[in-house]
């Protein structure tokens, strides 16, 4: 009978990212997809600063995880499921 509890083979590996984040006046947000490398975040922070529309001020932060992040955009919209 296989265990009930996890073992080390059955976990994620940890993953490192960077996040881009933008500063809107009040508060740091995320704006754009977290990076696997740090060179490619900066690349894509310095087309959005020289964009028409640049935040005030961009910034990238590290983030270690040991599961896999998948940001959904927008919002919920609830649906009637038909049985």
């Amino acid at each position: 009978m296989p265990s009930s509890h996890r073992i080390r083979e059955d976990q994620p590996q940890p993953r490192k990212r960077w996040v881009p984040e933008m500063w809107n006046g009040l508060a740091w947000q995320m704006c754009g997809t977290p990076r696997h490398s740090e060179p490619e975040a900066e690349q894509y922070l310095s087309r959005l600063y020289q964009g028409p529309q640049a935040a005030p001020a961009y910034r990238l932060v590290y983030a270690f995880t040991d599961h896999s992040v998948v940001r959904v955009w927008g919002t919920p919209a609830l649906r009637q499921v038909e049985l």
